[in-house]
Order: structure tokens, then sequence, then C-alpha cells
């Protein structure tokens, strides 16, 4: 078997490791006077039951004194934008005059928002206010269930089927070309081009499982396996790149008249892709995590 798709595999290990699954749980430690933590697309609620699973249930901590006051604000779509044109304490009044305004007590609490809206899906925000740009530091956990009782929003829904569908087809095209190269293996007749697309292949089917776990997971908690999501999507990129090097080197005749004999150059291309693909994953979450934006 060649070591060509197998080199980036350890990398893989490396970034699920190093991209722990986190959702809207998270400490904020800050001194902005406004800061977005979560927006979730509410769907329309019509029914009783509807009405009491669209929610957002958050609970915090303090771990230190509060300096200044501070607040959880939400927002609808509405009125999110028409509040970034304006101050912090005015942001804090129109939040307080649709109750959405929750103070941050210094012994903690917790805070449960019934956000109901019976003409269209519409997008709930949620964000801190700390108007006095004082250091505040929070833990909070913030978990958003929609009307039908699941954690998906409504821009994520059919993502865990279109995923289930996409699985299946790889599924059924994988057992054919393990198939198909066996009976050629029997012959003698197996080639190395088509050894290397099955190999490609097994890859793009456990990308694709990858994260179906992971939405099938997200939608019971909100958290779902966020590394296996990444390293789906790493696994998947890295087919890409390597299905784009075997087209161009089967193009110049060398597995016809090398077999082989360029696989390791190869392996060495793809694997230094893997790696930035690697970096910028990193690179990207540690970014979103510790630079929350500031809304002015």
């Amino acid at each position: 078997m060649p070591p060509l798709p197998l080199l980036p595999l350890p990398l893989l290990a490396l970034l699920v490791v190093a991209t722990q699954a986190r959702d809207v749980r998270d400490t904020l430690d800050t001194a902005d006077g406004f800061t977005f933590v979560v927006k979730f697309c509410y769907q329309v609620t019509d029914t009783a039951e509807e009405q009491e699973n669209a929610r957002m249930d958050i609970s915090w901590a303090v771990p230190s004194a509060l300096a200044s006051p501070a607040y959880f604000t939400v927002f609808d779509d509405s009125q999110w934008a028409s509040a970034a044109g304006v101050d912090c304490w005015a942001k804090v009044d129109a939040a307080k005059q649709a109750g959405g305004a929750t103070p941050i007590t210094a012994s903690g609490g917790v805070a449960h928002y019934h956000l109901l809206d019976h003409v269209r899906h519409r997008f709930w925000y949620l964000a801190v206010a700390n108007c006095n740009e004082t250091r505040l530091k929070v833990k909070f956990d913030v978990q958003c269930t929609n009307a039908d009782g699941t954690e998906f929003s409504c821009e994520e829904k059919g993502l865990l089927p279109t995923y289930a569908v996409f699985l299946a087809l790889y599924i059924v095209l994988l057992c054919t070309a393990l198939v198909s190269d066996f009976l050629f293996w029997l012959k003698q007749s197996l080639q190395s081009l088509s050894l290397l697309l099955t190999v490609l292949l097994v890859l793009l089917t456990l990308a694709c499982m990858l994260s179906t776990i992971h939405w099938a997971t997200y939608g019971n908690n909100g958290i779902g396996c966020k590394g296996c999501y990444i390293a789906g999507l790493l696994v998947d990129s890295t087919v890409e790149v390597a299905f784009m090097l075997v087209l161009l080197v089967a193009a110049q005749g060398v597995f016809i008249t090398g077999g082989f004999k360029h696989a390791r150059l190869l392996a060495v291309v793809i694997s230094g892709v893997s790696l930035v693909y690697v970096v910028l994953y990193i690179t990207a979450g540690t970014v979103s995590h510790s630079n929350r934006h500031a809304i002015n």
C-alpha cells in the first residue's frame, strides 16, 4: 500500500487533541464595553409545546469581585441592528425595555428567556454589556434550544440529513471500489492508480463519517464533537489536494511507467499541505476564542 495518503493521519490526531469541543461555555475576561457572545435562529412558535421549548438558558459565576455593573443583554435581529449605532447604556436600556437584560451578580445566577415569534424565523443575539469598561471576568454557560426541542439553529437544520445521505452514497461507492479492486487483484491486474484512488475514497468516507458524528450529537447537546468535525474538514481538504495531485501525476503517465516511483515526493507535498491546514485551523480557533470582538 502506498504511503501517500497515510502520512497526514498523525497530523489529524494532533489536531483533534489541540481543538477540544467548545460551545458557548466559556470564560469572558474583558474590559470592552459591549461584547458579542452568541446568536441563535429560533423557528416560528405556534403550539404551547413549541413556545415552551424555544428558550435560552444562561448560568454564570463570577470568580472575582465586580468592579461595576454588567449585564447579559438579549436582542432580536431588528433590535440588534438598531442598537448598533448607540452607546452602551442605550443598548442596556433598550434591552431592559424589551425584557432582555439580566444583571450579572457577583454571587452567580441563572436566567431563562422564552424567545417566541409567530411570524418568521428570527435570530436572537446575546451580548455582555460592561458599560464602565472595567475589567470583567465571568464564567458562563449558554444553552439555546429551538422550538422543536433540538439545539439546531435554523440555519443548521438539514445538515445532519445531508451528511447522512452523502455518507450512505460514499459507503456504497467505497464497497463497489473495494469489490472491483479485489477482483482485479485476483486476476493480478490491479493498477496502482486504482488502488490509490480507493485509499482516497476510504479517507473521504471517513471525513464524511466524522462530520456526521458531530452533527448527530450536536442536535442533542449543542456541543457535538468539534474535534471530529474539524478532523473531518481537514481529511476532506487533504483528500481534495491529494486527488488533484494524483490527477496531475496520472496525466503525465507516472503510474503507467513508474508505478509508485514518485509516491514519496507526493506524500511529502500532501503532508506539508496538511500541516498548513493544521496551523490555520488552530490559529483561527485560538483567535476566535481569545479575541471576542467588541461592538461600539
